[in-house]
């Protein structure tokens, strides 16, 4: 389905009303005018063609009344009439064929009046018939509110529809030679016209849907698709018209005519091609042009959160310097990592070829060997650092969850896990399942972290911690043994949504 304005809601509400309210003018003329009052001239349109007979003119009618007053009735209500117009049309339609089939009469007219000789050639043709169970079907549909439903009506109509425009076009071309088919033998010209308006107007209910929200769409392809559609229809009707008149009047030989439909074909094809390219083309460049704009914007404004943040973190170490408090001297510095780290995922993302996007092999291992470095001054024991990542690409938003994350654990490696040790090595991996799910692990050969409950609860760095894999819907697991290893799961609806954004 496809969202449409509201004023397209509307126009195609009136234009159903509008065809629908012509059928129901038409059936009434038809039925109390044409058959009641014996205005012939309604009932048969012209002498050599066929007459629309009573039954068929009361299925237009009850079918064009259930389109026009549902727009005025409850949905309850609206249903109920939808299903007895839809239960009536099926019984009439179906008794017809039926009559047909298994019996002398012409059709249910005949079969209801034998007395009336008019109905001897005047009756409800097969294709009527089969048109009307199609428009019970299409009332039936409209009738439920399922889903679903929507592709059955606009199906069931569309056919409708193509055998309807055949009447017409046969019409159009030889009347007698519809005679001959004996599917439309007896259908009128004004059934084949109702028919038509009948089926459009289901299809103007439900323009949402299948070829009629292609055509309604605010796409360039709905454009160009709204441009080429009436010369499409009507260019091949006067090409056809064009060979008739040449072959009534022996103006060009049949070869020669086959030639010129031939080539009027590949020029009308041609020029459709060429119009969608070019359409295509013009889409393709407005679309690298957004985007360029787009890149552009956010690369600046990564470039100006980077500066935000690195004024920041200049403003925090100048506050350090009229303070005498170890304890909080070791807190400012260690907001100052944490803002550090936020700062280097937008300058990746400031150098990444697509600036919302890192590659996750290259950020862990610049991340980890900055906050290597940045600890550097603070811990003698040289740390040496292994990452094994995948070269999946991160979305800024799990970009920045994680290297806040890889942070927080790294820094506490280097500060809590070699105490007493000369060297240490930190082990970074992130690797991405089969199902999308994705595992962030870090772990140290140090001398493992304490069991204690304060000190799992309360420390401010396990409370960031915490706080991150609750915000990726994650599970955290901490495991000591020769070392600390800490493992966080990912899930994949996590991954997906963040990616998605």
């Amino acid at each position: 389905m496809t969202d449409l304005p509201p004023q397209n809601w509307r126009l195609s509400k009136n234009v159903a009303q509008l065809l629908a309210g012509a059928v129901l003018v038409i059936s009434v003329l038809v039925l109390f005018a044409g058959w009641g009052a014996g205005v012939e001239a309604l009932t048969r349109l012209h002498p050599d063609f066929a007459a629309m007979v009573p039954s068929t003119a009361l299925c237009f009618l009850l079918a064009s009344l259930a389109i026009v007053i549902q727009f005025r009735l409850p949905p309850a209500l609206k249903s109920l009439t939808l299903f007895i117009c839809s239960g009536i049309i099926f019984a009439i339609a179906f008794t017809d064929l039926m009559v047909i089939r298994l019996t002398d009469a012409n059709g249910i007219d005949a079969w209801l009046w034998p007395e009336a000789d008019t109905f001897n050639s005047a009756n409800m043709a097969i294709a009527t018939a089969s048109l009307f169970i199609f428009v019970a079907m299409c009332l039936l549909f409209l009738g439920l509110s399922r889903v679903k439903m929507r592709y059955a009506v606009v199906a069931t109509a569309t056919i409708g529809l193509i055998v309807a425009v055949t009447a017409l076009v046969g019409y159009y071309y030889d009347a007698s030679a519809l005679e001959e088919v004996p599917l439309f033998r007896g259908m009128a010209l004004h059934t084949a016209l109702a028919f038509t308006a009948l089926f459009l107007a289901v299809l103007m209910l439900r323009p949402d849907t299948g070829w009629i929200a292609i055509l309604q769409g605010q796409g360039g392809g709905s454009r160009s698709a709204r441009n080429l559609f009436p010369i499409v229809v009507i260019l091949p009707l006067l090409l056809c018209q064009f060979a008739l008149f040449a072959a009534q009047t022996d103006t060009f030989s049949e070869n020669f005519r086959l030639n010129i439909i031939a080539i009027v074909f590949v020029v009308i094809l041609s020029i459709a091609v060429l119009r969608h390219a070019h359409i295509q083309n013009t889409i393709e460049g407005d679309l690298r042009t957004a985007l360029a704009d787009r890149e552009l914007l956010l690369r600046e404004v990564y470039h100006r959160v980077k500066n935000n943040l690195q004024m920041t973190i200049s403003l925090l170490r100048m506050g350090m310097r009229d303070i005498n408090d170890k304890q909080a001297e070791t807190l400012l510095n260690s907001t100052i990592n944490r803002v550090e780290s936020l700062g280097f995922v937008h300058r990746m993302l400031l150098s990444a070829h697509v600036p919302s996007e890192v590659k996750l092999d290259d950020f862990l291992k610049d991340l980890g060997a900055h906050i290597v470095t940045a600890n550097s001054g603070a811990h003698a024991v040289p740390v040496d650092l292994k990452v094994t990542a995948s070269t999946r690409v991160l979305h800024i938003e799990t970009a920045i969850t994680i290297g806040l994350l890889v942070n927080e654990l790294v820094t506490n490696s280097i500060k809590h896990a070699f105490e007493g040790r000369t060297t240490g090595t930190i082990w970074i991996g992130f690797e991405g399942g089969a199902d999308g799910a994705a595992t962030l692990s870090v772990r140290d050969d140090g001398t493992g972290m304490p069991q204690d409950e304060d000190s799992l609860t309360l420390g401010t760095g396990t409370l960031i911690i915490r706080g991150l894999v609750a915000q990726l819907d994650a599970k955290l697991d901490y495991q000591v043994q020769n070392g600390t290893a800490v493992t966080i799961r990912i899930p994949a609806a996590t991954m997906q949504r963040m990616y998605d954004g």
